[in-house]
């Protein structure tokens, strides 16, 4: 998840830079539809070539296509499957929306969505108005954002090194980097002198974008096979939620003759977001997935991962 967000990283330095370019000479409707166009080509692509994933499949009871999708995988890669025997037992059972709320799951829930939500509400209450608020200091609003898109590069390599068990693991990442986040644009808000500002900023989105990637690599590890999707859309729909506040909030705030209170108000988010993680009980670097609740007790219990349950006999 970590190295798919860094993908999206690059769209958004593709997204920039064709700010900078198109925006002065051509007009926003022009920016609008160079932004467009890859988007319209990964929706054909999407619809044409999307697959569901083998797991899932056979996990949902849909042995058919799960077995005519491990074909076709084996067949791309240059090996020929004639039978299929997966080890682990089918379910009929689909995610609710009140299953993230059950009692095992009541904890986990309610701290990854105020998380989600804290998350989402910080990065667009920065990055809403922040062109705006760059170019009031005199500095190329276009240019630093477009500089600022660059900088998340490193932080999310970073992210990719530290997420692993061997390394800090998925809770402590999330705490590093919200963590720094906050004192980033402290530092930005006591600073003076502008092109500094400028700088830190780029600091700024090094430690704060890679929160939504470890966010998605953490929040459908903490819930079985069955859930996991549910729980992901159920925290999506959540993080749409500050997109109607913060333009409000942000556009009062940079009115405000402090210039200093934009960005603390935002570290106070990340601050409280930081807080919040400590609630986090469960590291799941290095764990299996597990197929369904049921699984729970029996993971604890046995030596035998569920990951290593799912077998696949090619006859």
């Amino acid at each position: 998840m970590v190295a798919i967000t860094f993908c999206g990283a690059l769209g958004a330095i593709l997204t920039g830079g064709l700010a900078w370019w198109l925006l002065p000479k051509y007009g926003w409707q022009t920016l609008l539809g160079a932004c467009a166009a890859p988007s319209v080509a990964v929706c054909g692509i999407a619809l044409l070539f999307g697959e569901e994933s083998p797991r899932y499949l056979f996990v949902s009871g849909q042995k058919a296509k799960g077995t005519k999708l491990l074909k076709k995988i084996a067949l791309q890669n240059g090996a020929e499957i004639e039978n299929v025997t997966i080890t682990v037992p089918p379910t009929s059972e689909r995610g609710r929306i009140q299953d993230l709320f059950k009692p095992e799951h009541l904890s986990s829930t309610t701290f990854i969505i105020l998380i989600w939500f804290l998350q989402a509400t910080g990065y667009w209450g920065v990055t809403v108005y922040l062109p705006e608020y760059i170019t009031s200091l005199g500095v190329d609003g276009y240019f630093n954002m477009f500089m600022v898109f660059i900088g998340e590069l490193p932080g999310l390599c970073l992210a990719m090194i530290f997420v692993e068990k061997h390394m800090l693991g998925r809770i402590k990442s999330l705490r590093v980097f919200s963590l720094g986040t906050c004192l980033s644009l402290i530092v930005f808000a006591v600073v003076d002198l502008d092109f500094l500002k400028a700088a830190v900023v780029i600091v700024c989105y090094f430690f704060m974008v890679p929160i939504y990637s470890l966010l998605n690599t953490y929040t459908p590890e903490i819930y079985p096979t069955n859930m996991r999707g549910v729980a992901m859309a159920t925290v999506n729909a959540i993080i749409e939620i500050p997109g109607l506040i913060t333009p409000f909030v942000g556009a009062t705030l940079l009115s405000h003759p402090s210039k200093w209170l934009y960005p603390v108000v935002w570290s106070i988010v990340f601050f409280v977001q930081f807080c919040l993680m400590f609630g986090l009980r469960h590291e799941t670097a290095g764990d299996s997935l597990r197929d369904s609740d049921s699984q729970r007790k029996k993971d604890d219990e046995s030596p035998v991962s569920s990951r290593d349950e799912f077998l696949i006999t090619a006859l």
